[in-house]
């Protein structure tokens, strides 16, 4: 990141009375302090700040943007594997427990998401202490901000291959808009003997799956912006399924994420 990046931050402050009304313009610059202030024919306050005095409750931040000579939002590499890098990209990966119910995922999930195909996690119905209160193993892919998905994929080890896919399996997304809740077509754990309190998520499926025998799914995503993604899973009827990488890929550019009205 170039840290003489010039960014002309331009606020106009208008002061007025009951005869006249003046005008001042404050020109803010971040970075770039070795060069002149700039120029302007009207009168103006110029300040200078540098990065590391920027304090994000009075000149904001900045989420998603890449900078070098220019401010540009970011673009998504489609070869890249975003899982691994969820928490560092303002994302994470939530799990449903049911005492707590969503929170981070337990060590004994990480072998989905540490990038390295030979280790794994193992669906046998052992969700992680949970008493058989939580029916099916639940994952949401927190992506951090609103992105234009290319697929997912997920597989077990090369070994496995052939005998630990997973039989049933539903993959959702949805924007992340708040005022969208409770109105998307699948809600998480709708139709379990007992849903748990807090459970109340809900997305658009884009894979339902029943009877599966392919062990290496991969899922093209719809062409519209994805915040989240569910994974959904219970126990095999017979045998054990196993996920060695849990793999997103995006591509284009970042989008601006909803807002709800004030």
């Amino acid at each position: 990141m170039s840290r003489r990046l010039v960014l002309p931050l331009i606020a106009l402050v208008f002061c007025a009375t009951l005869t006249n009304v003046s005008h001042a313009l404050t020109i803010y610059r971040i970075g770039g302090s070795d060069l002149p202030p700039p120029e302007r024919d009207a009168p103006f306050d110029f300040i200078q700040l540098e990065w590391a005095d920027i304090d994000a409750k009075q000149h904001g931040s900045t989420l998603l943007t890449e900078i070098s000579t220019t401010l540009a939002p970011e673009q998504l590499d489609p070869t890249v594997n975003l899982t691994p890098l969820l928490d560092e990209r303002g994302g994470k990966i939530e799990t449903l427990r049911s005492i707590v119910g969503w929170a981070d995922f337990p060590a004994r999930d990480a072998p989905m998401f540490d990038g390295d195909p030979t280790t794994h996690f193992l669906g046998d119905g052992d969700w992680g202490g949970d008493y058989g209160a939580i029916e099916n193993k639940v994952l949401v892919f927190d992506m951090g901000g609103l992105f234009n998905i290319d697929r997912v994929r997920f597989y077990p080890r090369e070994k496995h291959l052939v005998d630990r896919f997973i039989q049933t399996v539903i993959v959702g997304i949805n924007d992340g808009d708040p005022l969208k809740d409770g109105t998307r077509e699948y809600l998480v754990g709708e139709g379990w003997r007992r849903r748990p309190p807090g459970a109340r998520k809900d997305f658009e499926i884009v894979l339902n799956a029943t009877e599966n025998t392919r062990s290496d799914i991969v899922i093209e995503m719809p062409d519209r912006p994805i915040r989240n993604i569910l994974f959904e899973a219970p126990a095999n009827i017979r045998g054990v399924w196993e996920i060695a990488e849990f793999e997103i890929y995006g591509s284009g550019l970042h989008r601006r994420p909803p807002t709800s009205p004030m």
